[in-house]
């Protein structure tokens, strides 16, 4: 990169490049030290401003004062039936929605502050909820092991509504994903099958796709829309791929399969990008699918591979991990640390030489800075080899 300024900050070296776009600053969330239960399932910040965090073991609330947690162990206003949270939603009028996979989907009760359970039409057919999405009408839907529900009307439900079996799709294995675009038209996907119901008729259409590129054993395993009618699709077996929802058409096909058992488990388009989560890693690649960054704990400030959730909120990017949650903020500047460029964390001070070689002062000793290879030799190395010219 060409060197225009350099900063010594929090031990790691941060040149602004003016060759490259911006760059990712990825730190550990401090709110992971108030969440017992490390895996991030879900996140979510409501209408009011107030950030939800969904765990294995219930969700939290933060407010900016103070932390709650409404969990199966909990009692009073703030137990729940199922502490497993699969998804966060809110209501057109600004009731917060959680999908729990053994308690079905509760709604908040802002009169009782606590959660109540949206009743199902068969109690236990909408007790595992894995999917949770609200269309711009108002309407509920929510997937999972025994198919996809819905409130059974267009608009904002009722207080005392029921969840009940939507009876056009004709499948037999579980959701696997769901999706509302802008227009408010609901994608559910069950294994490779994907379908439509429309915002204006709520009959379903199946939507023909080519998957030529994807192996007939792939499940579907998350949707995302970007702004131009083109729908992304991630599988299970770590494909990703592009298709003009109008058509049908292949447009792109992004292939993360040469990482070994890898399964795209969330997008998240971001402008003119994608976020991909993986339980090997996340994935950033531009809106053609044609060229991606991978980050891994072993390179980067990820606290796990392991990504489960992602949620864009106001330019800054949650990432919800088995260990904890981080959070993705773009910075102009490239950073180098003892990961990924060799320089001694602890960084002192900078002089460039005469042959424009950038030298960094740290206290375990000299470094040069390999403009080329974005690395650091260090004086001893360069003394013995000779590479060094009065």
């Amino acid at each position: 990169c060409i060197l225009t300024i350099l900063l010594g900050l929090l031990g790691s070296i941060y040149c602004h490049s003016s060759e490259s776009s911006s760059q990712f600053h990825i730190s550990n969330s401090p709110l992971s030290n108030n969440i017992e239960q490390p895996t991030i399932t879900a996140i979510f910040r409501d209408n009011q401003g107030l950030l939800w965090v969904g765990t294995q073991h219930g969700v939290y609330r933060f407010d900016g004062a103070g932390t709650a947690r409404f969990s199966a162990d909990e009692r009073g206003s703030q137990w729940i039936p199922a502490s497993y949270i699969k998804r966060i939603a809110q209501t057109a009028d600004g009731h917060l929605l959680l999908a729990t996979f053994g308690g079905g989907v509760l709604k908040w009760s802002p009169s009782e502050l606590s959660f109540k359970k949206i009743r199902g039409e068969a109690v236990r057919k909408t007790e595992y909820i894995s999917e949770l999405v609200v269309s711009n009408n108002g309407t509920i839907w929510a997937g999972g092991r025994n198919g996809l529900f819905w409130t059974g009307t267009s608009g904002i439900p009722p207080e005392n509504t029921t969840l009940v079996k939507y009876t056009g799709i004709e499948e037999v294995v579980d959701v696997s994903a769901l999706m509302v675009d802008n227009a408010g038209n609901v994608y559910v996907a069950y294994g490779l099958s994907l379908y439509k119901i429309p915002k204006a008729s709520n009959h379903a259409e199946k939507v023909v796709w080519d998957d030529s590129t994807i192996s007939n054993s792939d499940r579907i395993t998350a949707l995302a829309e970007n702004n131009d009618e083109i729908i992304y699709i991630g599988t299970d077996a770590g494909h990703v791929v592009s298709i003009d929802i109008s058509t049908g058409d292949l447009r792109n096909h992004l292939d993360l399969t040469s990482e070994s058992a890898i399964s795209v488990i969330a997008l998240l388009p971001d402008e003119d990008s994608l976020w991909v989560a993986t339980n090997s890693g996340l994935v950033h690649t531009n809106d053609s699918l044609s060229s991606s960054y991978f980050y891994q704990q072993a390179s980067s400030g990820l606290t796990s591979d392991h990504v489960t959730s992602l949620y864009s909120d106001n330019g800054l990017i949650w990432v919800g991990t088995y260990q904890g949650l981080n959070t993705f903020s773009s910075v102009p500047f490239e950073t180098y640390n003892q990961q990924n460029s060799g320089v001694f964390d602890d960084v002192l001070a900078f002089q460039q030489d005469s042959n424009k070689d950038l030298w960094v002062g740290t206290f375990n000793g000299l470094f040069r800075f390999e403009a080329k290879t974005g690395s650091h030799t260090p004086f001893s190395s360069l003394s013995k080899s000779g590479s060094l010219i009065d």
